[in-house]
């Protein structure tokens, strides 16, 4: 059995809570809180707006949570960014006015294979980036769990021709953005039209950035450029 949700028409199992394609919640707030408390998880109120339902990914830049978005009636992303702005308070830059500047610049990208960020906040020196959630997985885990053998080769160009599209809107910007973590754990395929979707911003920047255009204590062996693991300045060339 499906059911269309009402906002984007997009068709869904009757057991969906939210909108595979918009987010939208197909089911009450109540009940959705209450199929994620199960003990394992820890909810919590960010601000009036948001709530936290579940934690879907840690790393050394912060947390991404899934959230709802009281005011939208949807589900969200919210990244949570630590790390990042503790380096930067020892350069001496205003970490509040950096992550505003930061998260405006994402919100101003507009692109199929990119999620839309659409709202950002500090609460108790913690930043956040609010974005769309992203119904899929990401290609390390697909690789992990379903697959042994490789992809075939039609698909893979496929996912390289998007990529390619993706980096080309972020280097063509002015100034340039450099995305510096392309790995396939920051690659998600959504399940609603298999569309590659790059995620995790966490260390991209501008080139026009250029004190901390290393950040070489964030590589990731086997996949980060020779000049980024070496520390020094990268460009569009590292990404590619």
């Amino acid at each position: 059995m499906v059911k269309n949700c009402d906002k984007c028409a997009q068709l869904n199992r009757t057991d969906d809570q939210f909108c595979i394609r918009c987010g939208n919640l197909l089911t009450s707030e109540s009940s959705l809180i209450e199929s994620f408390s199960s003990g394992v998880l820890e909810l919590g109120r960010l601000s009036d707006r948001y709530s936290i339902l579940k934690t879907i990914k840690s790393g050394g830049m912060g947390k991404v949570f899934m959230g709802i978005d009281k005011n939208l009636s949807k589900i969200c992303a919210i990244k949570e960014l630590l790390e990042r702005f503790t380096i930067d308070q020892k350069e001496q830059e205003n970490p509040v006015e950096m992550f505003e500047r930061e998260a405006k610049l994402l919100a101003s990208l507009n692109h199929p294979n990119l999620p839309r960020v659409y709202d950002y906040f500090i609460v108790k020196d913690k930043y956040y980036l609010v974005m769309d959630y992203i119904v899929g997985e990401d290609l390390l885990t697909i690789m992990d769990e379903n697959n042994k053998d490789g992809f075939p080769e039609e698909e893979v160009v496929e996912w390289a021709l998007q990529l390619c599209d993706v980096l080309s809107h972020l280097h063509n910007r002015q100034p340039p953005i450099i995305y510096r973590d392309l790995k396939p754990g920051n690659i998600m395929l959504k399940k609603v039209d298999n569309t590659l979707i790059l995620i995790d911003f966490g260390i991209a920047k501008p080139t026009l950035d250029k004190k901390s255009s290393s950040l070489v204590d964030y590589i990731t062996p086997g996949y980060s450029s020779p000049e980024q693991c070496a520390g020094k300045e990268c460009d569009a060339r590292s990404d590619i």
